[in-house]
C-alpha cells in the first residue's frame, strides 16, 4: 500500500469514529424557561346579545395554561372540559346595550406568565321583532293561516301571544315561539290586526314587541270585467278627466287604457290624436300589482308623440301600481314625456329625418311633467269610476 493510499485510509477511519461519537452524545434538554410567552388573540364573537352564551378561544400552544377573566356585562366565565385554551361566557341581560372585557394570562410549562391580551365586546340590550307577513289578501269564504314568530329566541325563553281585531283569532302556538293565526274575509275593504308578543327570558326580563298586518279584500281577477269607462266629476281646469280600459288580454293578464291623456292633449290645447296606442298595464296576479313598461302611447296632429313609463309606487318596490278587482281600484304612478316628432312610419314616431325616435335619449330633456303623477281609479256599479290626479301641482310644462 502506498503513503497515498495509507492516508486516505486513515482519513475515512477517523472520520468514521467521530460520525459514531457524535451519535452517541446526551440531547441537551429543552429549556422552558427560554419560552417568553404571547398571547396572539381571542377568538369569538365581539358583539353578542344579552342573556345568550359564547364560546372564547386563546390563540395559544400546547403545554401552556390559560386563566381567562372578565369585567363589565358578563355573568360567568367557564372552563370548558377537554380545551385548555377555551371558555364559555354568560352576558348580563338587560335591556341597555352594555359593554365588556375578556382578558387571558398564558402560563407556560416553565411558569413563565405572558403579558394579559384582552377583547372589548358589545352586549345588546334584550330586543325581538316579530316576523311574519305584512299584508295579506284573503277571499271570501276562504280564511287564510298565517305563522309568526320572533327573529331571534332567547335560551330558556318563554312567551306569551295575545291578537287584537275582530277578523283575526289564534289557532296555535299562543304559549310558544311560533304563533298560527286564522284571517277572516275583513268587512272593508282593508282592516288591520294587531300581532303582539311578550318574551319572559330565562334572567326574569320581559320583552314585548308588536307587528301590524294589513288584512285586504281579495276577489279573484276576472279580467272582462275591466272593460269600459273609469270617468269621473274631477276636473283639470275645464277638463273633465276620463280614462277608458278598451281591450284586455286574459292570456297575457293586460289592459289597454285609452283617454287618460285627453285631459290635457285634447281639452287643454285643442289637439286630436292621429294614432292613439293606449297605455298597456301587466297586472300580476294575484298580487294584485301592476308593471307599466316604457312604451309610445300615441301621436298627436300637434304634431307631438306622447310616451309613457312605470314609476315605483313606493319606495323599497318595483311595482308600478297596484289593484283590487273587488272595487274594483287602481293606483298607477307614471312619467309622461311629449316629443316634438316628424312623424309616423309603421307606427313608430320618427324625427325630422325619418329616422325612429328613441325615448331613452328624451327623458332628461323632454317631458309634460317635471315629476312623476300619481293616478287612482275607482270602477263604480254603473261602469263609471272616481279618477284623483296627486301630486299635479306646477308639474305641467310649457310645450318643448
Amino acid at each position: 500500500m502506498n503513503i497515498k493510499n495509507i492516508i486516505l485510509y486513515l482519513s475515512a477511519l477517523l472520520l468514521g469514529m467521530a460520525v459514531i461519537f457524535s451519535g452517541c452524545e446526551e440531547s441537551v434538554d429543552y429549556d422552558y424557561d427560554a419560552i417568553e410567552p404571547i398571547v396572539q388573540g381571542i377568538t369569538g364573537n365581539t358583539e353578542v346579545r344579552g342573556g345568550t352564551e359564547g364560546t372564547y378561544r386563546a390563540r395559544g400552544r400546547a403545554g401552556s395554561t390559560y386563566e381567562f377573566s372578565s369585567t363589565g356585562a358578563i355573568a360567568s366565565v367557564t372552563a370548558i372540559e377537554g380545551i385548555h385554551d377555551g371558555v364559555t361566557v354568560a352576558f348580563d341581560e338587560s335591556h341597555d346595550n352594555q359593554t365588556a372585557t375578556l382578558t387571558v394570562v398564558e402560563t407556560t410549562m416553565g411558569g413563565v406568565v405572558s403579558e394579559p391580551y384582552s377583547i372589548e365586546i358589545s352586549v345588546l340590550a334584550l330586543n325581538v321583532n316579530i316576523t311574519g307577513a305584512a299584508e295579506l289578501s284573503v277571499v271570501e269564504g276562504s280564511p287564510v293561516e298565517s305563522t309568526f314568530g320572533v327573529d331571534f329566541q332567547y335560551p330558556g325563553a318563554s312567551y306569551s301571544w295575545n291578537v287584537t281585531g275582530e277578523i283575526a283569532s289564534i289557532v296555535g302556538g299562543a304559549t310558544g315561539n311560533n304563533l298560527v293565526v286564522n284571517f277572516d274575509y275583513p268587512n272593508e275593504e282593508v282592516d288591520t290586526v294587531q300581532i303582539a308578543v311578550t318574551v319572559t327570558t330565562a334572567g326574569g326580563n320581559t320583552i314585548e314587541a308588536t307587528h301590524h298586518v294589513a288584512v285586504l279584500q281579495f276577489c279573484p281577477l276576472e279580467i272582462e270585467g275591466m272593460l269600459g269607462f273609469w270617468v269621473t266629476e274631477t276636473m283639470v281646469g275645464d277638463c273633465p278627466v276620463t280614462a277608458v280600459v278598451s281591450d284586455v288580454d286574459a292570456e297575457e293578464v293586460t289592459i289597454t287604457m285609452t283617454e287618460m291623456l285627453d285631459f290635457y292633449t285634447i281639452c287643454t290645447w285643442g289637439d286630436s290624436w292621429e294614432v292613439e296606442n293606449g297605455l298597456v298595464l301587466h297586472l300580476n296576479e294575484p298580487e294584485g300589482t301592476i308593471h307599466i313598461p316604457e312604451q309610445f302611447y300615441g301621436y298627436s296632429d300637434y304634431p307631438e308623440s306622447f310616451w309613457v313609463r312605470g314609476v315605483p309606487l313606493d319606495e323599497d318596490v318595483d311595482y308600478h301600481g297596484v289593484y283590487n278587482f273587488c272595487a274594483p281600484n287602481m293606483t298607477i304612478r307614471i312619467e309622461i314625456i311629449a316629443y316634438w316628432a316628424g312623424g309616423i312610419d309603421d307606427g313608430v314616431p320618427v324625427d325630422g329625418d325619418g329616422n325612429p325616435v328613441d325615448p331613452a335619449d328624451l327623458w332628461d330633456s323632454f317631458g309634460m311633467f317635471t315629476e312623476p303623477i300619481t293616478l287612482t281609479y275607482t270602477l263604480d256599479d254603473n261602469g263609471k269610476s272616481g279618477f284623483v290626479i296627486e301630486d299635479l301641482g306646477n308639474l305641467l310644462r310649457g310645450r318643448q
